[in-house]
């Protein structure tokens, strides 16, 4: 099962979540789920007996994540903060479930706005793997990457672009290819985003180099510079290097997993929309932010194409901004997959959550909701289904 909470470049516990899968080819969808009261119940049960630390965590990053999905974010919240205080300091001795519980609370206070909490987390998470790990464990660099797309989704993307750059000469000076090339990627994708001409033709050179280094191992480096390549270029009007690419794919007996070439941005045009009479309340969030998600679901046919996505579940109203991620996805393009004659394909599952992130106002140091919304994305499709199981 797929740990939504958790899942990086680092270690990954693998716990118990919401399954929303296919049953069959005339595409019946099933939700099975261990329930809440199981899941609180086996946290009871370990906190009864003191259980250590890695069981501790193991089992409140499954409760937190059951209360996740069925939408109860602050109470996820309060799980994993309670497992925090508990477990903060057997960093030493338990590096990686320590992280890995920072880390899922990292993910939640994003969902809820929370910058500052979802930075301290992130650096948390890091620092509880530097505390027990070996000083040259790649597990460390690569938790760095996770600091650097916390800044970049923050908005501080030219510092991130330095840590993504650090990160990769270290890496190379190391022989650490894969982590130098995750590194690199995510500094082309910043630079392709920006507003500079410069940039993105540093992206496009940066993207070229990529998709020809040699060897095996690089294979999934290349294909993935040349999709990012492709994005560009249909960001220009040109659609040849996405057909290319779907062509290449098809070739080599297409990918098990769905690979995504292509998706139409979301569109915040209608959501961010300030009031014009004064400062104090073009500062105020001028939407509800509280409780806003969707669970959209999808099937990705054999070829590539998007069919059927419709919302599952959903707190709050529907509203522009969830046509405007069911628009997104009916645009995406993915590679063609891997399947038996008949096969419908992969049908997956994603969370939406419609937020924005606490601010300080002027004059003031009490935070509240900033004008701006954001969506943020988690992907709950079993690994089983991405399988093809």
């Amino acid at each position: 099962m797929r740990a939504v909470l958790t899942a990086s470049l680092a270690a990954v516990v693998a716990l118990p979540s919401t399954s929303v899968f296919a049953q069959d080819a005339n595409k019946t969808i099933v939700v099975t789920a261990r329930s809440l009261k199981e899941t609180a119940a086996d946290l009871a049960a370990c906190l009864a007996r003191k259980c250590p630390p890695d069981e501790d965590v193991k089992a409140s990053l499954a409760h937190a994540e059951n209360q996740f999905v069925q939408g109860d974010y602050r109470a996820a919240r309060s799980t994993l903060l309670k497992s925090a205080g508990r477990n903060r300091d057997d960093a030493k001795d338990y590096p990686v479930p320590v992280s890995d519980l920072l880390r899922a609370n990292a993910r939640i206070a994003a969902q809820l706005g929370e910058g500052d909490s979802y930075r301290l987390s992130t650096l948390d998470s890091r620092d509880a793997l530097k505390a027990g790990l070996p000083e040259n464990d790649p597990r460390i660099l690569a938790s760095s990457i996770e600091v650097g797309e916390m800044r970049a989704r923050l908005g501080y993307r030219d510092e991130a672009q330095r840590i993504f750059k650090d990160i990769a000469q270290e890496a190379e000076a190391k022989g650490l290819s894969r982590i130098q090339w995750a590194a690199q990627m995510r500094q082309a994708f910043l630079l392709s985003v920006s507003s500079s001409l410069d940039d993105n033709k540093q992206a496009r050179e940066l993207l070229t180099k990529l998709s020809e280094v040699p060897g095996d191992q690089a294979a999934g480096l290349r294909l993935s510079a040349k999709v990012m390549l492709a994005r560009d270029e249909r960001k220009a009007g040109s659609e040849e290097a996405t057909k290319a690419l779907i062509a290449e794919y098809a070739k080599s007996a297409a990918t098990v997993r769905p690979t995504l070439l292509y998706a139409p941005k979301i569109s915040f045009s209608a959501l961010n929309k300030r009031p014009k009479t004064g400062l104090a309340l073009s500062q105020m969030a001028t939407d509800n932010f509280e409780k806003q998600w969707i669970d959209v679901g999808f099937w990705i046919t054999p070829d590539g194409k998007i069919q059927e996505a419709e919302i599952l579940r959903k707190s709050g109203k529907e509203n522009d901004w969830s046509e405007a991620v069911l628009n997104s996805i009916n645009g995406r393009i993915y590679a063609p997959l891997k399947r038996e004659p008949g096969d419908p394909g992969v049908y997956a599952v994603e969370r939406y959550t419609f937020t924005s992130l606490m601010e300080e106002r002027t004059g003031s140091r009490v935070s509240q909701r900033g004008a701006t919304g954001r969506i943020e994305r988690i992907d709950l499709t079993p690994d089983e289904m991405l399988q093809g199981g």
